[in-house]
């Protein structure tokens, strides 16, 4: 059972870092065409919504039975240190995220190559760095476990 969920959640894991990984690649690449950024941008969205978000979550839920279920306590560092940075990274994720990912997707809708577009995905791109600095720091403390 441990065996099982510990793959379950590592597999969760890969989907939710592999996806977020891939966002910035797509956006820039459908950015100098153009002609396809509102659709990536589209994509972009119903993936983290129905990919993304769904693994972090379940791989947090899988992350707790875990510990439970070794007996690890919650007061080790790498574990509360997790904990605190996958409540960060939700938190930018559902907070300024949100409306900036719909602001960009709307801009990009209507032309995607002004000054506001530009300042809402760099914005983006900044937030994009956080949650992808704390999922890989998740994952480096998971890995290595340090005392």
């Amino acid at each position: 059972m441990i065996s099982l969920l510990r793959v379950l959640h590592i597999l969760l894991a890969i989907a939710a870092l592999g996806t977020n990984l891939t966002f910035p690649i797509w956006t820039r690449l459908a950015e100098r065409d153009g002609s396809s950024l509102a659709f990536t941008l589209t994509g972009v969205r119903f993936v983290d919504r129905w990919v993304t978000i769904p693994s972090y979550l379940l791989c947090a839920i899988t992350g707790v039975a875990l510990v439970l279920a070794l007996g690890i306590p919650f007061g080790a560092a790498w574990v509360w240190v997790s904990i605190a940075l996958l409540v960060l990274l939700m938190a930018l994720g559902f907070g300024p995220y949100r409306p900036l990912s719909r602001l960009r997707l709307e801009l990009a809708r209507d032309g995607g190559s002004g000054t506001e577009y530009r300042a809402a995905d760099r914005r983006i791109d900044y937030l994009d760095g956080a949650i992808l600095g704390a999922a890989v720091l998740i994952t480096v403390l998971m890995t290595v476990r340090p005392v």
